[in-house]
C-alpha cells in the first residue's frame, strides 16, 4: 500500500513541477522550519539508504521529492538505489511493477527538476532490465530507447546500443509492430553510433565491433536478405547515395552471404566499404572479382593494397602471384616475373612462383629464338626445367626436358653437355647444358 501511495505523491508532484537547473548546488528551502525539517529527513532516509533498508527509507525520500524537488541530485541517485532494490527484491509481477513504476516517475521527476541527459540512459536501460519479459511493456522499452537516442546520440551508453536493438527485436517479433523498412532504419541509426564510438576511440576498435557483430546477428533474425531482396530494398538506396558507407556496408555483407558477389551491385559497394574500412580481404575479393570482369585496372590497385594490407607472408606471397598473372596475361613477362620473385621473398614457401616462372619461360620460345644456334634458342626449356624443379612439378619438368637440344645438335655445334650458357632475351639466366637423351 505504501508503494502505491509513493506512486500517487509522485505524480501529483510531476503535474506540479518546473524546471529549476541541475541541481549541482544545495537548495534549502528558505523557511527555518521547512529548512531545518528537510535537512532531517535528508539525513534519515540517507542512512536508510547506506543501510540498505530500502522500504523504511520511503516515506522520508517521498517528503523530500514532495517539498524539496530541486533540493540536489543527491535525492534522485538515492531514488534510484531504493527502487532497483526494491524492484530486484521483488516477489511479485504486480510489485515489480510498481516499484518499476516509481522508478520510472523518479527518473522523469529528475528530468525535470536536475536535468542531466545521462539520465536518459539508466530510465531506458532499467526499463529494459525489468520489464523485457512483459509483452505489454516492449512499446514503452522501445519509445524509452528512441528518446534515449534522440537525446544522447553517440553519447548513449554502449550497453544500450544492443539493448535498444533488442527491443527492436522482441518489439517485431512478439508485437508485429515494425516494418522491415523501420527495423533497417534502427539497424542504420544504431550502427552509426557505433562507427561513431569507434571513431572516437579506435583503441577499443574489438569491442565496437562485437557490438555490431550483434546488431548484425538480430538484424538476421528479423529480416531474411537473400540477394533478390537486397537488390530490390537496398540497391535504390545506394543509387541515390552513392558514397553512403552503412548502406553500402550491408550490401557487401548481405551479397556476401547470398553468394552472389558476381553482381556489379556487390563490386560497387564493396568499393565504398574498402574507402572507408581497408582490409586484406576485402581487397583480395575485389582484386579477383574486377579481374573476373576484365577491369584489369581496379584489380591491380587492389591486389595491391592487398600487398600492403596482408598480415602475413602467405597472404603477401598470394597477391604477389595475383599482380604477376595480369601481368603475363598482358605479355609483360618480365614484370611477371618480377612480381613472383616478390612472392618467393614475402614467402619462400610460395613454390608456385617457381612453376609460373617455369611457364613464362617455356612459353617464350618463339619470342626469344634467334635462328641461329638451335642449343642456344633451346635454352629456354633449361630455364624452365630450373624452375619446374625448384617447384618441384615433375610433370612440368619432364615437359621442359623433352624440349632440351639432343646429343648431336650439341656434337654439331662444338659444344659440352655441363658447360654453362647464357639465356639471352628477357630471360637473361644462366644455365647448365643438358640433353634430352
Amino acid at each position: 500500500m505504501k508503494a502505491n501511495v509513493t506512486l500517487l505523491v509522485l505524480a501529483l508532484t510531476l503535474v506540479g513541477g518546473s524546471l529549476f537547473g541541475q541541481c549541482k548546488q544545495w537548495k534549502w528551502p528558505a523557511d527555518g522550519t521547512q529548512k531545518a525539517l528537510a535537512e532531517e529527513k535528508y539525513v534519515l532516509h540517507n542512512d536508510l539508504v547506506k543501510n540498505k533498508q530500502f522500504k523504511q527509507a520511503i516515506p522520508a525520500h517521498q517528503w523530500l521529492l514532495t517539498n524539496t524537488p530541486d533540493l540536489q541530485s543527491a535525492i534522485y541517485i538515492n531514488g534510484e538505489k531504493i527502487f532497483t532494490n526494491l524492484a530486484d527484491q521483488a516477489e511479485t509481477p504486480e510489485q515489480l511493477n510498481v516499484y518499476v513504476d516509481s522508478l520510472m516517475l523518479i527518473y522523469d521527476m529528475r528530468l525535470q527538476y536536475c536535468p542531466t541527459s545521462s539520465v536518459y540512459d539508466r530510465k531506458a536501460l532499467y526499463a529494459f532490465k525489468y520489464w523485457y519479459k512483459d509483452d505489454s511493456k516492449l512499446e514503452t522499452i522501445l519509445d524509452f530507447y528512441d528518446t534515449n537516442y534522440e537525446k544522447r546520440g553517440a553519447k548513449m551508453m554502449d550497453s544500450n546500443i544492443k539493448y535498444h536493438m533488442t527491443a527492436v527485436q522482441l518489439n517485431s517479433l512478439k508485437l508485429k509492430n515494425l516494418t522491415e523498412e523501420q527495423i533497417l532504419d534502427y539497424y542504420d541509426k544504431l550502427g552509426g553510433i557505433v562507427n561513431q564510438k569507434k571513431a572516437a576511440k579506435p583503441e577499443n576498435t574489438k569491442k565496437y565491433d562485437a557490438i555490431q557483430a550483434n546488431l548484425d546477428e538480430i538484424l538476421g533474425t528479423l529480416v531474411e536478405f537473400d540477394c533478390a531482396k537486397t537488390k530490390e530494398i537496398l540497391g535504390p538506396k545506394f543509387k541515390a547515395n552513392p558514397d553512403d558507407v552503412d548502406i553500402a556496408n550491408k550490401i557487401f555483407k548481405f551479397m556476401l552471404q547470398g553468394k552472389c558477389t558476381d553482381d556489379p551491385l556487390w563490386l560497387e559497394a564493396g568499393k565504398v566499404v574498402f574507402e572507408q574500412s581497408p582490409d586484406f580481404g576485402i581487397a583480395k575479393n575485389l582484386g579477383l572479382k574486377s579481374k573476373a570482369s576484365g577491369d584489369t585496372e581496379s584489380a591491380v590497385y587492389y591486389f595491391a593494397k592487398a600487398v600492403e594490407l596482408a598480415n602475413n607472408a602467405g597472404d603477401k606471397a598470394e597477391m604477389h602471384i595475383q599482380l604477376g598473372h595480369i601481368d603475363r596475361e598482358k605479355g609483360a613477362k618480365s614484370s611477371a616475373r618480377g612480381h613472383y620473385r616478390d612472392a618467393l621473398s614475402a614467402d619462400p614457401n610460395a613454390k608456385d612462383a617457381y612453376d609460373f616462372i617455369g611457364i613464362l619461360y617455356m612459353t617464350s620460345f618463339e619470342d626469344c629464338a634467334k635462328k641461329v644456334n638451335r642449343v642456344e634458342d633451346r635454352a629456354v626449356f633449361l630455364a624452365a626445367y630450373k624452375m619446374f624443379r625448384l617447384a618441384g612439378n615433375s610433370s612440368r619438368m619432364a615437359e621442359a626436358k623433352a624440349q632440351f637440344p639432343s646429343v648431336g645438335e650439341i656434337f654439331e655445334l662444338n659444344m659440352q653437355k655441363g658447360q654453362s650458357i647464357t639465356v639471352g632475351c628477357w630471360i637473361n639466366e644462366t644455365v647448365t647444358l643438358d640433353t634430352r637423351d
